[in-house]
């Protein structure tokens, strides 16, 4: 029996009406808003959204505590090699196993992060604790102190052929000093020579404006951008006298903790204490203005920020925040840019770090159950070889795994619907327009005659039948369609809703 059989209606009698899952726009009032209230567990995409996959737990990497830093970094023989940092210490994965290749000397505190930096072989660790250390790419040593005698620091990054480290404790200049707002570089081409000023190996510091607040983050390639808690410079290298030429470029605009900050190639996606915004080398763009900022500081646990952990999606081609929700010190929920499609969603996967990982190359060993009968796909395949870009991380468990598993159960809005000419509707009928291997998602209706004084309440789910209809029931003046796609659920694009409709008045 269809849909219209079931309410004892012909689709003569009534018009089909297509309705689109617009862009998530939880900021925008209710009434007029030309997106959706809800985006969750997937991804935007070009005129629709695409799954937001689950994360698939690696074989052999799992943390005893929380992870504070994480990085992914291909050595000299082009395999990727995966680290990982908690309270106990460094640890890197060999042969399905996390192997432990520094313990600190002192008691850690879970509320600080680890940075890696990768300066050509050597992966350089920082902690806000204690002084760097440093261990070859893809080696067996441990990691060791960073010699030159380098400040302690909070963040850093490679610039051009120097490493910049910001946010300093323990300074030379002078001795034993805390410095939030200075920035201090290596020799040219040289991590290990004196860290103290020298033209002859060109290492040297620069005092940020203190009224910008601590440096958070750097990020760098040919030229480094330094953020503060309320300002912006560019660093470009000059040579001898100066070394970089470091103009501030935005004031009163920085960074609300270091993880908050991720960069592709030129462009460095990062929360201000305004919102989601671009930095393009030159000058900011925001992001999120009337779209999502009003959302995640109303969700943000604000004196936990120093949580919020960033990372770039290359598959997907968007930028991931996992930041801590309520009264959660931990992240509890991810924010989701797309920067093909300048459009937000969301995911309620709890992570504690996130990476822009590469899967690793698969060995026979690592292969479990029966291999005969257990794997349908050849082992000539491609799939075993790995070296492919996905977004990944530890979620709460402190388990490292890769977004590239199965559908995570997906919930996604249109806007609110009036009738034509803002004329009540009669609704009956819904069809999902999502390429579902089989009808398995729900419809509910939020149904209002008032925008004063009546809530916006979703009613009961009704499932799809057979044909993919949904048989529901609406009678209003403003109504918002909400579909749900169960986990697990096979499908690729999700692009809104057909509703069958007719004008029934002004009453």
């Amino acid at each position: 029996m269809t849909a219209f059989q079931s309410l004892g209606l012909s689709p003569q009698q009534l018009e089909i009406a297509p309705l689109a899952f617009g862009e998530w726009l939880p900021d925008m009032p209710y009434v007029n808003n030309p997106g959706g209230l809800e985006a969750l567990n997937v991804i935007p995409s070009e005129e629709c959204y695409v799954p937001f996959k689950e994360l698939v737990l690696t074989t052999g990497a799992t943390l005893a505590k929380a992870c504070n830093g994480a990085i992914e970094v291909f050595g000299q023989d082009g395999s990727p090699y995966l680290y990982a940092a908690s309270v106990d210490g460094i640890f890197k994965r060999v042969s399905a196993s996390m192997v432990s290749l520094y313990t600190p000397t002192i008691t850690l505190y879970d509320k600080y992060n680890w940075q890696f930096i990768q300066f050509g072989s050597s992966l350089v660790a920082l902690h806000p604790q204690q002084s760097p250390v440093v261990a070859d790419v893809g080696g067996s040593l441990s990691f060791s102190p960073l010699a030159g005698s380098p400040p302690i620091a909070y963040c850093g990054a490679r610039v051009g052929n120097f490493l910049v480290l910001g946010n300093l404790d323990n300074e030379a200049d002078p001795a034993g000093t805390r410095w939030p707002s200075r920035i201090r570089w290596s020799g040219f081409d040289n991590i290990t020579s004196p860290w103290t000023t020298n033209p002859a190996t060109q290492a040297d510091f620069n005092d940020m404006p203190n009224e910008s607040g601590a440096v958070m983050a750097i990020t760098g390639r040919e030229y480094g951008t330094i953020f503060q808690e309320r300002g912006i410079s560019r660093m470009t290298y000059a040579g001898l006298p100066t070394v970089f030429d470091i103009e501030t470029v935005e004031e009163s605009r920085g960074a609300i903790s270091t993880g908050a900050v991720v960069d592709i190639g030129i462009f460095v996606f990062f929360i201000a204490e305004d919102g989601f915004h671009v930095w393009n080398g030159t000058n900011t763009t925001p992001l999120g203005d009337n779209k999502v900022n009003r959302y995640f500081f109303n969700q943000l646990n604000y004196t936990s920020r120093s949580k919020i952990v960033s990372a770039v999606d290359y598959f997907n081609k968007c930028v991931v925040w996992a930041y801590p929700t309520g009264s959660s010190t931990t992240p509890t929920e991810l924010i989701i840019y797309s920067y093909k499609e300048n459009r937000f969603s969301r995911s309620d996967k709890a992570m504690e770090w996130l990476i822009s990982g590469y899967t690793f190359d698969t060995s026979i060993d690592e292969l479990t159950g029966n291999i005969d009968t257990g794997y349908p796909v050849s082992f000539d395949s491609d799939i075993y070889l790995g070296r492919r870009p996905y977004l990944a991380g530890f979620d709460n468990a402190h388990a490292f795994g890769f977004f590239n598993g199965a559908n995570r159960a997906a919930v996604l809005d249109t806007a609110e619907y009036s009738g034509v000419g803002g004329n009540r509707s009669f609704v009956n009928c819904s069809r999902p327009v999502i390429d579902l291997d089989s009808p398995v998602a729900t419809v509910q209706i939020a149904a209002r005659d008032q925008l004063r004084g009546e809530a916006l309440v979703f009613g009961t789910a009704t499932a799809q039948e057979i044909t993919g209809e949904v048989p529901i029931l609406g009678d209003a003046r403003y109504m918002r369609f909400r579909t749900a796609i169960p986990a697990g659920s096979n499908w690729s694009r999700a692009q809104g809703l057909e509703i069958w409709r007719k004008t029934t008045g002004r009453r």
